[in-house]
C-alpha cells in the first residue's frame, strides 16, 4: 500500500469517527465508509501495448519469471489479459455484461480460443512479482492489428483506464514508428496520460540499427507530442528494465489526483454543517425563521436559473461548440489522409483506420466538452445564489468542491461515454472506484451512453459506397484528394447530427441534474437549522457545551483538511 493510499485511508478513518460521535455529522458515515474501502481498494491499470508479434508477451513474462502468457498468439485469439497477484491461482474471463466465467489457471489456451466470447480476462498468479508492483495492474493487450470488435473492447476500456501505458515498438519487425502508431498513442496523449516507448527485440539487431532506430522514433515523438523521455531498449534482460520502469511511475500523485478532491469534499461539507448548526444554536426563534426564509429564496433562484439556463442551452452549450469537437476529428481524418489512401490502394481495411483515428480522438473530446458544460453550468448557478444571506459562502464552497470532483472524474470518465447503464459500478478505473466516480458522475449530470460506438456504426453503414468508387484510380494522389474532399466530408456529415442530438439531450440532463444538487443541498441547510432549534430546548448549559463540543470537532476538521 502506498504512503498515499495510508495516509488518505487514515484521514478518511478519522472522518469517520468524528461523524460517528456527532450527531449532525452521522449522515456522512456511509459515504466516507465507500470513500475509505474505494482507497483500499484501488488498482491502477497499466497497460503494454503495440503491434502483433511485437514482443508485449514475452516481456510480461520476463518480468514474471516464467512463460505464463502464450507467445505465438493469432490476432484473432487475443484477448486484453489482466495479470493480478492471488495465492489462489485462476482464470476469470468476463463478457460484454459483466458476467464471469472461472477456468483453472492451466486452461489460458483454451480461453484464447474463444476470445471472441469475452470482453477481457483476468489471471490470478501466485507470482512474486505482482505482489511487489501491486496497486499497478500489469495488461496484455492484444495488438493494433486484433480484429475490429477486439481491438474496440480493449480501447474501451483500458483507453480510459489505464493510468500509465508502455508502449513498444519491435526494432526487429516495424523499425519505424507509423502514422498508424502516433493514431494510437495520441488516443493516450489525448486523455493526458503518460507513456513508456520500448524498443523490443534489440538482442536481433546490429547496434548501427539500434540507433538509428531510436534517434528516428524520439524526433518522432518529440514532434508529435513534446516527448522528452528517454526511450527504452530492451533485450533479453527486458523483465528488469519493466521492473525499473513500474517501479518509477509516480503512483503516489496518480493517488492524488484520483482521491483528493473527494476527500476534501466531504471534509468541507462536514465543516459546513457544524457551522450551520453551531450558527443555528445560538439563533433565537425569529432568527432562525429568517434564515430559512433565506434558504427558500436559494431554492427559487436555483429554479430560476435552471429555466433561464435551458432556454439558452442550445445556443450556449450546442450547436456552434459541437463544430470544435468535428473540426477536431476533421483534422485528424485529414493528417491520416495519406495512409487511408495508401490502405486503399493496397487492398487494406479502410474501416479499421478510419475506427481507430476516430476513437483516438472523439470519446476525449466530447468528455472535455461536458466537462466545460458541468463546470459552467455549476459557476452559473453558484452565481445565482451569491447575493442571498444563507450562509452562501458554505454551498459556495461546496460548488467549488462539486467543480474539483469533474476534473478529478474526468480522468477516469471517458468509458462512461460507451458503456451500459448497468456496468456503472465497473466502469472506473479499479472495481472499487468505479462505484465512487459513477456515484460522483451521476450527481452532475453523466448520462451513460453508447454514443462513440453508434457513431462509428452509422460512418461504417456508409463506407462501403464511398470507398467503392476509390478504387477506380491507382494514382496516390488522386486517391489522397478523393479521401479529403469525400470520404472526409461524408464522414463528418454523419457524425454532426449524431453529437447534436445527444448534447441537446445531455445538457439538459446536466442543467436539470445540477439544479437538484444545488436545491438538495440548500434543503440539508434548512434541516441543520432545523434540528439545532430542537436542540434549544435543552437547558442553556446543555447547548453551551453543544457549541464547544461541535468548535473541538471543527478544529479537527479544519487539521484534517490541512494535512490532505
Amino acid at each position: 500500500m502506498t504512503n498515499k493510499q495510508k495516509s488518505y485511508i487514515e484521514c478518511s478513518n478519522k472522518a469517520i469517527n468524528i461523524a460517528q460521535n456527532t450527531d449532525c455529522l452521522n449522515n456522512k458515515i456511509q459515504e466516507l465508509s465507500l470513500l475509505t474501502k474505494s482507497i483500499e481498494n484501488q488498482e491502477l491499470l497499466v497497460p503494454v501495448i503495440g503491434g502483433f508479434s511485437s514482443g508485449k508477451s514475452s516481456l510480461i513474462n520476463n518480468f514474471l519469471g516464467s512463460k505464463v502468457l502464450e507467445i505465438s498468439v493469432a490476432p484473432q485469439t487475443a484477448i486484453a489479459t489482466e495479470l493480478r497477484y492471488s495465492q489462489d491461482e485462476k482464470i476469470e474471463a468476463i463478457k460484454d455484461d459483466d458476467s464471469i466465467e472461472i477456468f483453472d489457471i492451466n486452461d489460458l489456451k483454451k480461453v484464447e480460443e474463444k476470445a471472441q466470447a469475452y470482453n477481457h480476462i483476468k489471471l490470478y498468479l501466485n507470482n512474486q512479482k505482482l505482489k511487489e508492483i501491486e496497486p499497478i495492474v500489469l495488461v496484455d493487450m492484444p495488438g493494433f492489428n486484433a480484429p475490429i470488435d477486439t481491438h474496440n473492447k480493449a480501447i474501451l476500456r483500458y483507453m480510459p483506464n489505464g493510468v500509465y501505458f508502455i508502449a513498444l515498438l519491435s526494432g526487429a519487425d516495424e523499425k519505424t514508428i507509423t502514422k498508424t502508431y502516433i493514431t494510437e498513442l495520441n488516443g493516450i496523449y489525448a486523455r493526458g496520460k503518460e507513456f513508456q516507448l520500448c524498443i523490443s527485440k534489440t538482442n536481433m539487431l546490429p547496434q548501427s540499427d539500434i540507433e538509428q532506430i531510436k534517434s528516428y522514433a524520439k524526433k518522432t515523438l518529440e514532434m508529435e507530442f513534446g516527448y522528452s523521455k528517454d526511450i527504452e531498449l530492451l533485450d533479453d534482460n527486458s523483465g528488469a528494465k519493466l521492473e525499473k520502469i513500474l517501479k518509477d511511475i509516480d503512483i503516489e500523485s496518480l493517488f492524488e489526483s484520483i482521491y483528493k478532491p473527494h476527500i476534501s469534499m466531504n471534509l468541507k461539507e462536514m465543516e459546513s454543517t457544524i457551522n450551520t448548526t453551531i450558527s443555528a444554536l445560538r439563533y433565537d426563534k425569529q432568527d432562525a425563521i429568517n434564515a430559512i426564509d433565506e434558504l427558500k429564496n436559494g431554492i427559487s433562484q436555483i429554479e430560476i436559473e435552471k429555466k433561464k439556463a435551458i432556454d439558452n442551452a442550445n445556443s450556449k452549450y450546442n450547436n456552434t461548440n459541437i463544430e470544435g469537437i468535428i473540426g477536431v476529428v476533421s483534422s485528424a481524418l485529414n493528417s491520416n489522409a495519406t495512409t487511408l489512401a495508401q490502405t486503399v490502394l493496397n487492398g487494406g481495411d479502410i474501416q479499421k483506420d478510419i475506427n481507430n483515428i476516430i476513437n483516438s480522438v472523439l470519446p476525449s473530446e466530447i468528455q472535455k466538452k461536458l466537462s466545460g458544460i458541468q463546470q459552467n453550468v455549476i459557476d452559473n448557478f453558484k452565481l445565482s445564489i451569491s447575493n442571498i444571506d444563507m450562509k452562501a459562502s458554505d454551498i459556495q464552497t461546496w460548488a467549488d468542491g462539486l467543480k474539483e470532483i469533474v476534473s478529478a472524474a474526468c480522468f477516469v470518465a471517458d468509458i462512461l461515454l460507451n458503456s451500459d447503464i448497468n456496468k456503472k459500478s465497473s466502469s472506473a478505473i479499479g472495481l472499487a472506484s468505479g462505484q465512487l466516480v459513477a456515484q460522483a458522475l451521476s450527481k452532475i449530470g453523466f448520462t451513460i451512453n453508447p454514443l462513440v460506438g453508434t457513431i462509428l456504426s452509422v460512418v461504417f453503414a456508409i463506407l462501403p459506397g464511398i470507398v467503392g468508387k476509390l478504387a477506380d484510380s491507382k494514382k496516390l494522389e488522386v486517391v489522397k484528394e478523393q479521401v479529403r474532399n469525400e470520404v472526409i466530408p461524408s464522414i463528418l456529415s454523419q457524425i454532426r447530427p449524431e453529437l447534436n442530438e445527444y448534447f441537446a439531450q445531455i445538457t439538459n440532463e446536466i442543467i436539470d441534474t445540477i439544479s437538484q444538487e444545488f436545491t438538495q443541498k440548500i434543503s440539508e441547510k434548512a434541516d441543520e437549522i432545523k434540528n439545532a432549534q430542537k436542540e434549544k430546548e435543552l437547558a442553556i448549559s446543555e447547548v453551551e457545551n453543544k457549541i464547544s463540543y461541535l468548535e473541538d470537532r471543527r478544529v479537527e476538521i479544519q487539521t484534517l483538511i490541512k494535512n490532505i
